[in-house]
């Protein structure tokens, strides 16, 4: 039993050796047990048996050892041995091989019992494999909820006030106890921690003060975190062995528990973080917290940085976290929290800076916008006086959407149509009415600055509209195909078809010149494109670039040829990419733009033809003009995700994570999602092809859920070849299995070498927990002889056999050539069932075609054994859900019977495999469904054994 002071394990043991009935003996170590020649004089004292074996110094420790416990187990059943940490801290060698030799002179029906502070020695840790020895930590030991709520209940309190307790105390037995005796403070919230106090001196002398000096300082500079990271505790304390002594805290039960799945994270329980920091020192408490508060913003918890920046007071800090990540969390939707961060700071430090300004105006203003008005008009000249162009813009967008939106005075609306037309902006464009141009303009200042926001949708018809008024086509061409672009791009696809649906009325309309076609040809193929509708997205892209020839017409071309190229190379279409990558090259046209997409077009083509080397240059080369060009956030994106796909399929790792580094950066700075999705599936494709398992998951995660979200099933690149790979990842790992099953059928795509079995094929056979075909995701009517054929050939395993085993199996008692004349009649109707080349046939070879077919058998078999090998918490679940019962429960033929034990021996083994590493990192809902899946028999009481004593209800 492991655990801190106050766990309990001696009351523990002392219960199940009173209850138990067996004949015990307990020994309380000290530091002169470090010579464990000392243990047996005492021991034998106690029993007072000469039998015993008299203990004579210098001998063979192992051998006289092995012998002492032998006779000492004849004359008791259970020997306790408390407060183990001292001996080993005087002297591990002697007391741990000591240990060993009590632990395997142990009798089957008797039971030793070891109580310690801190984790056994090696030689006493590495028979828990072998089954000798088991393991009682924390995770046991600390009251769970419900039992918390239970022991109060006897003593008067409720529920509620029992769930603080719980929170209060993390479980800790101790602190539940002290509770119930009265030596703590009434409520929670009244925890109150000063040198005198029971609870005090209990955690200073028995707790704290019996750890390691290392693990006494990381605990303590880690105490303002209210979650700590590996990287958190190694940038606040500097050591670089943190996480290990936040690792071994949590095994004592020191900190609440690990939690997280893909970053693992430690939490302090409210009392023991209130405890340390009486131990820190104002200047500590100082320092700490600036550590603290950056490491909670490198780590991305936002929020709890600016918490403790409140509670330290720290306002220089909480100003830089709203300064640095508001856009970000306001794009989110989270524009409250930032309002909660802007409201903490004194009123004169908002009151002198433009930005804090302007995200109090913006964030608190919504019920009251004439003041909000009035305070941009503030705003705007802080930006102004500064000479803060992004301000500037920021806060006239804000500004004039609220005087055009808000039932406010007609001179607000003026005051800033006037601010605009005395902008460097507005003349740049030329003799346009102002009131259009304002429109226009707000219009496309919230498409680049909020993508796929409605107010952006709204603001883009309204400019349309404002357009249609001035009788001016062009404005209303480019209001409504920048903002259909946008919207594709963002991931609004909604957004996008309104815009282009606005387009086409004007399509319509008597005053539609001829160059207006292509600009809604451009929109209508990206739309088309980003919805899956490939063959469309071509088709339309074509007729568009055939009006531009007829017309004599340039604008929009380059767009519209790179867009049919996006839709093309998706459908394998060797002849329409050559043709349209040399229609981007003959366009008559100069400038940096167009050199760009033709960098671009070339590199596609040239991965559509297999030469990597050729295209990562082409798509270097389109990235480099993008950067210096300082194009949009959107073409370098793409050009940053097409370059660093090829450099992982070529090998070159540093260069591609560079790229992955950038391209994350910018999907922040962006928030745009189709930039995160693409930066996520970078992520992901690299990290799988490094070696880095948890960087896939959490790229894939990112990455599917993003493309799951905006409805699409991929975003140009990369490649489907690395796509197909990648999408086989995620369904072995379920990541968004609906999604990417979607996607898969949309893109047409081949399965990858060893696809799993949540790929799309045209035939399913389930055999487990029943029996059923499906073909084209429809009952194929499959039965009789083709159905035991087929079965028989599923428990032949995933290789091909040999014709004349499965005609024995089938047929046992046919004689001559009958068995195999059955076979072949049988194989015959089977094929014409599900397709000739379901079934495949190869010198004498039968077996099931693995690129046709889909076998559940198979792929649950594959998954246990990878669990197996490599166990995880997060497989269990997975392969579970896979196991949905016995393969062909009803079949009592001697092969389906080998084939159904060999299974069910495979799912206890992976389970058990986990299971003995680390129980409680899985439901116990999905150890019963397991449980009761296994049914009787050996796997199951295997698995019930690795379980432990946690689950024996179970």
């Amino acid at each position: 039993m492991l655990g801190p002071a106050g766990a309990g394990k001696s009351t523990l043991a002392a219960s199940y050796a009173g209850q138990s009935g067996r004949r015990s003996l307990w020994y309380r170590a000290d530091m002169t047990d470090a010579d464990p020649w000392t243990i047996f004089h005492y021991l034998r004292r106690m029993v007072r048996m000469r039998s015993l074996p008299r203990p004579t110094s210098g001998g063979a420790l192992g051998v006289f050892a092995g012998r002492f416990f032998e006779a000492l187990f004849q004359q008791i059943d259970m020997l306790v041995i408390d407060d183990c940490q001292v001996a080993l801290d005087a002297g591990p060698e002697g007391f741990g091989e000591l240990l060993r030799a009590a632990v395997l002179a142990l009798p089957p029906d008797a039971r030793l019992l070891m109580l310690s502070r801190r984790e056994p020695p090696p030689t006493v840790s590495g028979l828990v494999p072998r089954g000798l020895v088991s393991m009682l930590g924390w995770s046991e030991l600390s009251f769970t909820r419900s039992e918390t709520e239970a022991l109060l209940e006897r003593h008067g309190t409720d529920a509620v006030k029992a769930d603080q307790i719980h929170d209060w105390t993390g479980g800790w037995p101790a602190g539940l106890a002290m509770w119930v005796g009265g030596a703590m403070p009434a409520l929670p919230s009244q925890l109150s921690l000063e040198p005198g106090q029971p609870l005090f001196d209990f955690l200073s002398t028995e707790v704290f003060g019996s750890l390691d000096v290392p693990m006494q300082l990381v605990l303590k500079q880690t105490c303002l975190l209210p979650t700590i990271t590996a990287k958190a505790a190694q940038t606040v304390t500097g050591d670089e062995d943190a996480p290990r002594h936040l690792r071994r805290a949590t095994r004592l039960g020191l900190c609440v528990n690990e939690i997280g799945s893909e970053i693992l994270t430690h939490r302090l329980h409210p009392l023991w973080a209130a405890f340390l920091r009486t131990r820190l020192s104002p200047e500590d408490e100082s320092l700490l917290g600036l550590r603290s508060i950056d490491a909670l913003e490198e780590d991305g918890d936002l929020e709890a940085a600016a918490e403790l920046a409140k509670e330290l007071e720290r306002w220089d800090r909480l100003a830089a976290i709203c300064r640095a990540h508001a856009p970000v969390m306001a794009a989110a939707g989270r524009r409250a929290t930032v309002a909660r961060w802007v409201s903490a700071l004194p009123r004169e430090q908002v009151d002198e800076d433009g930005w804090l300004r302007y995200w109090r105006a913006v964030t608190t203003g919504a019920y009251a916008p004439a003041a909000m008005s009035d305070e941009l008009v503030i705003v705007l000249g802080l930006h102004t006086e500064g000479g803060d162009h992004v301000g500037v813009c920021l806060a006239w967008a804000e500004g004039a959407q609220v005087a055009s939106t808000s039932a406010i005075s007609a001179a607000s609306l003026e005051h800033w149509l006037d601010a605009w037309t005395t902008s460097a902006v507005e003349s740049r464009l030329g003799d346009v009415p102002t009131a259009v141009v304002a429109h226009v303009s707000i219009a496309m200042t919230l498409l680049l600055r909020m993508l796929g926001d409605h107010e952006a949708a709204r603001w883009a018809d309204r400019a349309l509209c404002e357009a249609r008024r001035a009788e001016d086509t062009d404005l209303e061409v480019m209001a409504g195909a920048i903002a259909s672009l946008h919207f594709g791009v963002g991931g609004d696809l909604p957004g996008a078809a309104r815009a282009l649906g606005r387009l086409e009325q004007l399509a319509h309309g008597p005053r539609f010149e001829p160059h207006a076609t292509l600009a809604l040809g451009a929109g209508r193929s990206l739309y088309e494109y980003l919805a899956g509708h490939y063959q469309v997205a071509k088709d339309t892209a074509l007729e568009a670039i055939e009006v531009g020839k007829q017309q004599g017409i340039l604008v929009w071309r380059d767009a519209v040829c790179t867009y049919g190229l996006f839709a093309s190379f998706v459908l394998d279409d060797q002849d329409a990419c050559e043709a349209l990558v040399e229609e981007i090259h003959a366009l008559p046209l100069r400038g940096a733009v167009l050199d760009i997409n033709r960098h671009l077009a070339t590199g596609m083509l040239a991965e559509h033809r297999g030469a990597l080397v050729e295209a990562e240059r082409a798509v270097a080369a389109a990235l480099a003009g993008m950067r210096s060009l300082g194009a949009d956030p959107t073409g370098r994106a793409l050009a940053m995700s097409g370059n660093g796909h090829l450099l992982i399929q070529l090998s070159r790792f540093a260069e591609a994570g560079e790229l992955v580094r950038e391209l994350e950066a910018l999907a922040t700075h962006s928030k745009m999602v189709t930039i995160d999705h693409w930066a996520s599936l970078l992520s992901a494709h690299l990290a799988g092809e490094t070696g880095d398992p948890e960087g896939e998951v959490r790229g894939l995660s990112r990455a599917l859920q993003a493309a799951a979200r905006m409805g699409t099933p991929q975003l140009i690149f990369p490649s489907t070849r690395v796509l197909s790979g990648l999408f086989g990842r995620a369904l072995e790992l379920d990541i968004e299995v609906a999604h990417v099953a979607r996607a898969i059928r949309a893109l047409g795509l081949p399965p990858p070498p060893g696809a799993p079995y949540g790929w799309p094929r045209p035939i399913e056979v389930r055999t487990l927990g029943g029996f059923d075909v499906l073909r084209d995701e429809q009952p194929a009517g499959v039965s009789g002889g083709p159905a035991r054929l087929l079965q028989a050939l599923v428990a032949a395993g995933s290789c091909e056999v040999r014709h004349e085993r499965i005609a024995d199996d089938l047929w046992p008692d046919a004689e001559g050539d009958a068995a195999r004349r059955s076979l072949d009649t049988t194989l015959h109707r089977l094929r014409r069932a599900l397709g000739r080349d379901a079934v495949a046939l190869d010198r004498g070879l039968i077996g099931i075609a693995s690129e046709r077919c889909a076998v559940d058998a198979y792929a649950f078999e594959k998954a246990a054994s990878r669990l197996a090998a490599n166990p995880s918490p997060r497989g269990v679940r997975p392969l579970v859900t896979l196991y949905r019962g016995p393969f062909l429960p009803h079949l009592d033929e001697p092969w389906a019977a080998a084939y159904r034990g060999k299974l069910a021996l495979a799912l206890g083994r992976a389970l058990s495999a986990v299971a003995e590493r680390d129980v409680s990192g899985v439901d116990e809902d999905v150890w019963a469904l397991a449980l009761e899946r296994l049914g009787p028999g050996d796997a199951a009481e295997r698995l019930r054994a690795s379980l432990g004593g946690r689950f024996s209800a179970l």
